[in-house]
């Protein structure tokens, strides 16, 4: 959100989940940019990847303890959302 500004997400499907603007006052892949810089689903919309029940992403290599901190944290972000 931007002075004011609020993105509606609808049904996700124009709306890209990492590089979009549409939580917070930055991307995802500003805010979780080690998960960024791993993920296969780069230039995803939010509706590839997210069916309000999963968060489908896969990633080019394994995933630390500490990123599997931030996947959790994702997922809280995520499971937030509404697709309508």
């Amino acid at each position: 959100m931007a002075l004011g500004y609020q993105w509606v997400v609808g049904y996700g499907k124009r709306v890209r989940f990492w590089e979009g603007l549409w939580f917070g006052n930055s991307s995802l892949a500003v805010q979780f940019w080690q998960l960024y810089v791993i993920n296969n689903e780069q230039g995803a919309t939010i509706s590839q990847v997210w069916d309000s029940v999963e968060l489908k992403q896969t990633f080019r290599r394994a995933v630390s303890q500490q990123l599997m901190l931030q996947w959790d944290e994702l997922n809280q972000i995520v499971s937030s959302i509404t697709l309508n």
